[in-house]
């Protein structure tokens, strides 16, 4: 077994192998040539692992496999919200990468704001990882919130990135608080200072996003 998967069962990690053959390999290497952590890594494959355990035990079918039969998954398990949510952007990762590689359900065609949220979600992140060296769990939260907050913003539209505000991030924040039941994480507010420098503070930086703006 290779080293970056010798945190994982090798039990689960046959069953793996036999679902999603040569793609899981495949896969790992997409994360090494991201210049993701072996910790990183190993975490992604344990998903992947897991996910694909309980396909076999719910007999779902890779052709069938998607972003809705993740979270379904997902949702049976006991795990705490936070982790529900990384574990589940993994998987949707790693179905995005089988789509590429035309196995899995083709996901459904996307709107003109869901194109480009993607397309900016992968600039920003794409900034993080190499501009600012940030960790990919780092890089998962700052996307998280910096999502949430153009939902805040924009709603169903595309929105403009020029249009932000300080206001309009004070105003999400205020949200978060006051909602029922109150936001406890007390992170956002570093989350969203990085998103919005990135997105409208500093023109002249390199990140892919202030060009857009």
């Amino acid at each position: 077994m290779p080293a970056y998967q010798n945190s994982v069962n090798p039990d689960t990690y046959k069953i793996a192998t036999e679902l999603f053959g040569d793609q899981l390999d495949a896969f790992r290497q997409h994360l090494l040539d991201l210049n993701h952590a072996r910790s990183t890594v190993g975490h992604h494959l344990r998903c992947v692992t897991f996910l694909a355990e309980a396909m076999k035990a719910n007999s779902i079918p890779l052709a069938e496999l998607d972003d809705a039969q993740a979270v379904a998954i997902i949702e049976k398990t006991d795990w705490r919200r936070k982790r529900k949510t990384y574990v589940t952007f993994i998987m949707k990762r790693f179905i995005c990468f089988l789509n590429g590689h035309g196995l899995a359900r083709p996901p459904s065609p996307r709107t003109a704001k869901e194109i480009a949220r993607a397309e900016l979600k992968g600039d920003y992140e794409s900034y993080l990882r190499r501009q600012r060296g940030l960790s990919e769990r780092t890089i998962f939260h700052c996307w998280r919130f910096a999502d949430r907050f153009l939902e805040f913003r924009f709603g169903d539209a595309v929105g403009d990135l020029s249009q932000i505000t300080p206001s309009d991030i004070a105003a999400f924040l205020l949200h978060l608080t006051t909602r029922t039941p109150p936001f406890r994480d007390k992170t956002p507010p570093t989350y969203l200072i990085e998103a919005s420098v990135s997105l409208t503070v500093v023109p002249d930086t390199t990140s892919p996003l202030s060009a857009r703006a």
